[in-house]
Parts: structure tokens; sequence; C-alpha cells
């Protein structure tokens, strides 16, 4: 009777061995899915990030010329000053400078943004790819523990054969 329960008790132990190793498998498989969920996500964030960055520079180009326009220009007009030559163009030169420096600080830092937020979708793609490599591994571990669950309750249930055969 004692050889069957240690013969019951290994092929138990193999199939709790494996049923765990799938069951590791499947949460991280789980887990893989929701790093590509959030590497999709990442990207659709820094493509909005970047529209959102050229609506903002169109409209800042566009403010700065109707201030130009309409602020700058008649004042200098209703005092008498020719606007394109002199001193009120080059300061309408340095202003457009200041304007298009503005502009590339507002690129560099949506740039930065954008790719902080790709480099999380990067992070995430490749933990998504660890999750499933652990996956992997749990399963070739779960196996091997089933296959050492079987082998020690064979070994067991030989030793109680051996030994009921030599007290006989």
């Amino acid at each position: 009777a004692g050889i069957g329960v240690q013969g019951f008790g290994a092929i138990s132990s193999k199939r709790a061995a494996k049923a765990s190793a799938r069951a590791q498998q499947r949460i991280f498989e789980f887990n893989a899915k929701v790093n590509e969920r959030n590497e999709k996500a990442a990207l659709i964030q820094s493509e909005f990030l970047e529209l959102v960055s050229d609506l903002n520079i169109a409209k800042f180009r566009r403010d700065f010329r109707d201030d130009v326009t309409r602020a700058i220009g008649p004042r200098y007009a209703a005092a008498g000053i020719r606007t394109g030559t002199g001193t009120p163009r080059l300061v309408q030169i340095e202003n457009i400078r200041r304007a298009e420096e503005e502009v590339q600080i507002r690129k560099m830092n949506a740039q930065a943004q954008v790719q902080q937020v790709r480099e999380f979708g990067v992070s995430q793609r490749l933990q998504g790819q660890l999750n499933r490599l652990q996956g992997q591994t749990a399963i070739q571990t779960g196996s091997i523990r089933a296959q050492q669950a079987l082998f020690s309750g064979i070994t067991g249930a030989a030793r109680s054969s051996f030994s009921l055969l030599a007290n006989a």
C-alpha cells in the first residue's frame, strides 16, 4: 500500500509542478500583453505630442505675425516712420530672430518629450519580450521539477520495494 501511495504522490507532484509552470507562464504572457499595449499607447502619445507641438508652433508664428502687423507697424506709421528702413527694420529683424529662436526652443523641448515617451514605449516592448522569455523559462523549470518529482517518487517506491523484499 505504501508503494502505491508513493507512486500516486509522485504523479500528483508531477502534475502540480506542470500546472504551476503553466500558471506562471500565463501570468508572464498577460504581463507581456500589457507591455505591448503600453508600447502602443506610448507611440500614440508621442505622435499626439508632435502634432500638438506643430500646432502650437504654427499658432505662435501666426500670433507673432499678427502682433507685428497689427501693433508695431501701425505705431511706426502713425509716428511717420517708414518701417522698411533704418532702425525700425533692424528692430523687425531682431524680433523675427528672437521669434525663430523661440520656435527652435519649442521644437527642441517637444522632441525631448516625444523621445522620452518613445523610449518608454521601447522599454515596454523589451519588458514584454522579457516576460515571454520568463514564461518559457517557467515552463522549462516546471517540466524539470515534474521529472524530478516523478523520479523521486519512483526512487522512493523502489527503496520501499527493496526494503520489503529484504525484510521478507
